[in-house]
């Protein structure tokens, strides 16, 4: 449009395959069972008896009673046809390590009639940077919002670790399920996997520290103040509470038997659930 303005656009195909194990969670599980995939393998367990015990026999080395059989892998490959829509405003003194502009950019993805996954996802990213007069420190503004309708498992929100929440690990926010293997032989899963969300919230602020030192070397580094925050949601909690029948879901010593209503209460759009960092980081180029 302008020296400051792009347009883009983009049209692309995508055959993405997915083959999972035992240990997928349950989430990605459900996704491909209502979506055209199916079992590809069977595992067996030993159930415990009506009080929770278990009923296998140690001495003989086998189980007191038929085992119980479940689907523990699972495969789905989904052909789509992208639109890709872009918008961004730039007005950044330079590319790196910049002290002065801002810049936006709206991105836009849609999965086109004929696909076997129509969806839409919608991204905002957005940065300011206000140099404090002559001093050398600088005062950055940041934040990212996204949100996605129909959004097939794989192209969920992910938030936490550097570049989204830092003081998290990479991609722990948000929604988390069992995985299939403990879900189906009813044992408690204590560390759940993380899936993601279709609408993220992130948002920060960094105040840029002038370098004590001297030389061409200190270009390239840039020591920062951080305050952010953010986290990923599930807005459409679209979980078929039947295929979890009567074992429901276990997940952090709790057992859950209404999932839908457990992923609308703790996984449903809520800014009380945010998750806050603060502290010190240093950026460099190599």
């Amino acid at each position: 449009i302008d020296e400051n303005q792009s347009l883009s656009a983009s049209v692309g195909v995508d055959n993405t395959k997915v083959t999972t194990g035992p240990y997928v969670s349950t989430y990605v599980r459900d996704y491909l069972l209502a979506n055209g995939g199916k079992a590809t393998s069977k595992g067996t367990y030993c159930p415990t008896d009506a009080n929770g015990n278990s009923q296998y026999d140690t001495e003989k080395g086998e189980c007191k009673v038929p085992e119980e059989t479940y689907d523990n892998a699972f495969e789905g490959e989904f052909f789509t046809y992208n639109l890709n829509l872009g918008w961004s405003y730039n007005t950044l003194n330079r590319p790196i390590f910049p002290t002065s502009g801002m810049s936006h950019r709206v991105g836009l993805e849609i999965g086109l009639p004929g696909s076997d996954v129509d969806y839409q996802k919608v991204t905002y990213d957005t940065q300011a940077f206000f140099p404090i007069g002559s001093t050398g420190f600088v005062l950055r503004g940041y934040g990212k919002l996204g949100y996605g309708n129909d959004l097939p498992f794989y192209k969920n929100f992910y938030a936490g670790g550097y570049g989204s929440v830092r003081g998290y690990d990479n991609s722990t926010l948000g929604p988390k399920y069992p995985s299939v293997n403990l879900q189906e032989t009813k044992q408690n899963d204590s560390s759940p996997e993380e899936v993601g969300g279709n609408a993220l919230v992130q948002f920060g602020t960094e105040l840029v520290l002038p370098m004590p030192f001297k030389g061409d070397w200190t270009r390239q580094v840039r020591p920062v103040l951080f305050a952010e925050g953010g986290q990923v949601f599930d807005t459409k909690c679209n979980i078929d509470n039947s295929v979890y029948g009567n074992k429901g879901m276990k997940i952090n010593g709790q057992t859950i038997t209404d999932v839908r209503k457990y992923c609308e209460d703790n996984y449903g759009f809520d800014l009380g659930n945010l998750r806050y960092s603060v502290g010190v980081g240093v950026t460099w180029i190599t």
